[in-house]
């Protein structure tokens, strides 16, 4: 499964944003956008690192107990093994 640029984009941009919020208290509205791009930057790339890992690791899961079909009830086997 493949992170898309938007993805990446949105979290940095978040992570900006609320860093931006956080220290305009302390330094100032400038200086507070200047400290908070690297952490953008940062929250993005372990995004981009992470989330392909996060996604594989919860197709397994969902490989392994699949969801029962749309009108189907799951089986009473299924919840004895649980």
């Amino acid at each position: 499964m493949r992170v898309h640029p938007q993805e990446v984009l949105m979290v940095g941009a978040i992570a900006w944003v609320l860093t931006l919020v956080a220290q305009i208290p302390q330094v100032g509205f400038w200086s507070a956008l200047w400290m908070g791009f690297p952490l953008a930057l940062l929250a993005g790339g372990a995004y981009w690192l992470l989330m392909p890992w996060v996604i594989r690791w919860a197709a397994k899961g969902l490989e392994k107990n699949p969801p029962p079909e749309e009108g189907e009830k799951p089986s009473d086997e299924a919840d004895a093994k649980r």
